[in-house]
């Protein structure tokens, strides 16, 4: 492929990429909306993964300005970049440790340099014969080359569509963390693995790495024997699956117990000895636990939150909190905008040897940048005094006696009848989840996962289908770039 002519040429039309404010809006009008009368249609896990099948190239590239760059991919699109956005973002400026070299980048090289600025603007721009790599030239002996994956992947957040409107990756922002348009209700049949089919890494693991993000739930059967409760072969499994379980700064282990029979350990390796069992309902198994989510006074939960049945049965309740937000903004905007105000939640626990006292003032649904929900956060039983002003008590109470009631609907949640050897595993930040009966020799252990852990192990799943040359092109970009980079929409799902 030849290299275009280095005349001007003057862009004429604005980015194709949609209106962020339409792009709500229309994700919206798609929604099935709650109804007494019509459950929304089940969400379908999507199919296996597939191998990458896209392959970008360049078709040729053009020096509009010492300030901008035309690029023409194969694909027919054509993108403007800023000279300047280039120059900061080649890989080259990483070290052998992955880390940006504050010697060379054009950001800070002036303390470095005596003082002098390093040259921003591009000289001259050439691609290569095959079309794999673009070639810009800064001067100074500073040339600098781009692989089509990359910019191609980069193209419609930064750069600007010539010609027209141009086909691109995504309806909506692609930095928008939420995907909308599968939410659930109780008709979704929970998404099951067999333990024995995700022991290696293959098409039944990405799947199911997939699930526990959205639907946001995901049934194992067939896990290892832990009739000792022990906690091990629930630790092993996520720390393999999904990245180490997070500890709880006074337990001894990284996971928790609840029994239906009591605690022999008690103190900090079971959480509450026997005497304590009664004064909290998350242990007293006697008691019904409405759906709400894990961790909600840590200033971070957990991403993903996960229990195995190691003795007994009992049936759990499991809510999209996705769903409902959808569900108040749509039907009870002034609900659901009440409900993005942050509020107390909080608990002292003092049976520990050096006691804790947790508090945060976070609000129920978290908003990304985009307006979209983020997380969901929730736990009754750990809800402070409402924290605001006088004339805003009454719209927040009524939002949240609406909130609880939708959550622990009929309509909006799934039963499920947790056996021994089975395992689920939770959105943490999504899928809300209670308990409605527990038998009389149930016990289960569990632990949760940060969202870094389960993104790194996620990121380096799928980094295998790349080409290790191109590794530094994958290092500090955001998931859904990487997503189209690899061609893996997988990754679109995480946050």
């Amino acid at each position: 492929m030849g290299i275009a002519a280095t005349e001007n040429l003057t862009p004429s039309s604005e980015s194709a990429f949609p209106d962020e404010n339409t792009g709500v809006e229309a994700s919206l009008a798609r929604l099935a909306l709650h109804s007494d009368k019509k459950a929304a249609p089940a969400p379908v896990v999507p199919a296996a993964p597939r191998a990458p099948a896209v392959v970008h190239a360049f078709a040729a590239a053009t020096l509009v300005s010492p300030t901008r760059v035309e690029v023409a991919f194969a694909d027919g699109t054509r993108w403007l970049f800023h000279s300047t956005w280039l120059l900061d973002s080649c890989r080259s400026q990483l070290d052998q440790g992955f880390n940006r070299n504050a010697v060379v980048s054009a950001v800070t090289a002036h303390f470095f340099n005596g003082g002098v600025d390093k040259h921003t603007n591009a000289l001259s721009v050439a691609v290569s014969g095959d079309g794999d790599t673009l070639e810009v030239n800064f001067g100074s002996d500073c040339s600098e080359s781009f692989t089509a994956s990359f910019l191609r992947a980069y193209a419609p957040i930064v750069g600007k569509a010539v010609d027209g409107e141009q086909p691109v990756y995504f309806t909506r922002n692609p930095l928008s963390a939420q995907h909308d348009d599968k939410l659930w209700d109780s008709t979704l049949d929970l998404p099951t693995f067999q333990y024995r089919d995700l022991i290696e890494d293959g098409p039944e693991y990405e799947r199911y790495c997939h699930a526990v993000v959205a639907p946001g739930v995901a049934v194992v059967q067939g896990m290892p024997a832990d009739d000792d409760a022990t906690g091990k072969p629930v630790s092993d499994a996520m720390f393999k699956w999904f990245g180490k379980m997070m500890q709880h700064p006074e337990r001894d282990t990284n996971h928790w117990l609840i029994s239906s029979m009591g605690y022999t350990g008690g103190g900090n390796t079971q959480g509450y000895a026997l005497d304590r069992v009664e004064q909290n309902p998350a242990y007293n198994t006697k008691l019904r636990l409405l759906n709400h989510t894990d961790q909600v006074s840590y200033g971070a939960p957990g991403f993903l939150l996960a229990f195995h049945c190691v003795a007994g049965q009992g049936t759990n309740t499991v809510c999209d909190g996705f769903k409902v937000a959808e569900i108040m903004r749509t039907e009870y905007p002034e609900y659901f905008k009440a409900l993005c105000t942050p509020t107390s939640f909080g608990r002292r626990i003092s049976h520990y040897s050096n006691p804790i006292d947790q508090h945060v003032l976070e609000p129920i649904f978290t908003l990304d940048s985009y307006g979209k929900v983020l997380r969901v956060r929730f736990n009754e039983i750990l809800r402070g005094p409402v924290a605001l002003p006088f004339d805003d008590f009454e719209t927040y109470y009524s939002a949240l006696k609406k909130f609880v009631e939708l959550v622990n609907s009929d309509a909006l949640q799934i039963e499920r009848v947790l056996q021994k050897g089975e395992m689920i595993v939770f959105n943490n930040w999504r899928a809300m989840h209670g308990r409605k009966t527990a038998g009389a020799n149930r016990i289960i252990v569990g632990g949760t996962v940060a969202l870094e852990s389960f993104k790194s192990k996620m990121r380096l799943v799928f980094d295998k289908y790349a080409d290790v040359k191109t590794m530094k092109d994958r290092i500090g970009v955001p998931e859904a770039v990487l997503a189209q980079m690899l061609d893996r929409p997988e990754l679109q799902c995480i946050r």
